[in-house]
Parts: C-alpha cells; sequence; structure tokens
C-alpha cells in the first residue's frame, strides 16, 4: 500500500518530484521579485531624494536672488 503525502512528510520521507519543483520555483520566484523591488525602491528613492536636493538649491538661490533686490 502506498503511503499518503501527509504521513510521508511525518515520517521524513521526501516530497514528490512535483512538489520539489513547485517549492523550489516558489522560493525563487519570491527572491527574484524581492530583488527587483529592492532596486526599484532603490532608484525610485535616489531619484526623489536628488529632484528634492535640486529643487531646494533653486529655491534658496531664487530667494537669495529676490533679497538682493
Amino acid at each position: 500500500m502506498t503511503r499518503s503525502f501527509w504521513s510521508r512528510l511525518r515520517g521524513g520521507g521526501r516530497l514528490p518530484l512535483r512538489w520539489r519543483v513547485a517549492v523550489a520555483f516558489a522560493v525563487t520566484s519570491l527572491l527574484v521579485t524581492s530583488v527587483l523591488a529592492l532596486i526599484t525602491w532603490n532608484l525610485a528613492s535616489n531619484f526623489m531624494l536628488e529632484q528634492q536636493q535640486q529643487s531646494a538649491v533653486g529655491q534658496a538661490t531664487t530667494d537669495a536672488c529676490a533679497l538682493r533686490t
């Protein structure tokens, strides 16, 4: 008689190939998605910080010119 899936898991047996492939695919997908999310976050944050700095410098220049006149 063939052991059931859950009894194999509890008894220390190996998962069937289909499940091992599915778990490997899920873990790989999670890793790739996480890496892409971190890259996107980093690029967007750096872009926004640079824009904020340029805006602050431009505003300070405008304010300084306004004070001189």
